[in-house]
């Protein structure tokens, strides 16, 4: 087995935006239903929880025999999340943030332990989409967000002779560009139905660093990046009354899945 270089046991309580993406025509209001027009102006607030499991292409700078070299190993990086979503829809257009708290594994069968685990950190991101109703009951829409994440956590690291506890940290980029289509149904009057599908691209890029108290700048030890750009996704909204929604929606980029529901209201 090679010489284990990093061991990761994260132990802090985190706060981060997820990578949910939602309906890409809009998720405050279902337009395309004859029976719901919404006013020209709204805001939205809502709660998503969701587990994602994707794998990603990680280079780790490892001791082995005592000699430093770099470990190029495909890794399986694991999400758990809660966010916090808010903003405002103007005629289709609906801009939107999120912050919320995440537990963020990576796993990777090179190493006797995984080289992160049970991480935590702080996430800001924000989105952009845009909707439109060609003809009743269908819409169209493209959109876009970004996110970064900081999480922090204890490592252990060897020299090929001896293992000490380091502080380490992690910061993801993630952006997506994305468009897809969706039906508004009316199931009655306080019930709409919008299920929608579409496919985008992500771009992942991370960096794991031990944080050096001796020194402002600390030592890179891995970087990570999205092994598969493109991606297909699919979900449903259910609009009940004039303001709240429940949304279920699953995604794929053929290296791995995510699932999450999500609560909303209209305002």
């Amino acid at each position: 087995m090679k010489t284990l270089a990093i061991l990761a046991v994260v132990v802090a309580p985190s706060v981060v935006c997820a990578q949910y993406i939602g309906n890409p025509c809009g998720k405050a209001v279902p337009r395309g239903a004859p029976g719901h027009r919404p006013p020209a102006v709204c805001g939205f607030a809502g709660l998503d929880i969701g587990f994602g499991s994707f794998d990603v292409d990680a280079d780790y700078e490892v001791v082995s025999g005592g000699v430093a070299r770099t470990l190029r190993e495909t890794s399986e990086l694991r999400e758990t999340y809660f966010a916090f979503s808010g903003g405002g829809n103007i005629e289709g257009f609906e801009l939107e943030g999120r912050l919320g708290g995440t537990w963020i594994e990576l796993r990777d069968d090179a190493f006797t332990e995984d080289p992160f685990q049970d991480g935590g950190g702080v996430l800001v991101g924000f989105g952009l989409r845009y909707g439109f109703s060609p003809a009743e009951f269908l819409r169209l829409g493209l959109g876009g967000q970004m996110e970064y994440s900081y999480t922090e956590g204890d490592t252990r690291v060897s020299d090929g002779v001896s293992v000490w506890k380091e502080d380490i940290e992690l910061d993801l980029f993630r952006g997506q560009l994305f468009t897809g289509a969706s039906l508004d149904l009316e199931a009655g009057r306080d019930l709409v139905f919008s299920p929608y599908a579409g496919a985008g691209l992500e771009f992942l890029s991370g960096e794991l660093a031990l944080d050096d108290w001796f020194s402002p700048f600390d030592d890179e030890v891995a970087d990570i990046e999205e092994k598969r750009v493109g991606f297909i996704f699919g979900g449903l909204d259910m609009h009940i009354g004039r303001r709240a929604r429940i949304g279920l929606e699953a995604r794929t980029n053929f290296d791995g899945w995510l699932a999450q529901v999500s609560f909303g209201i209209r305002f």
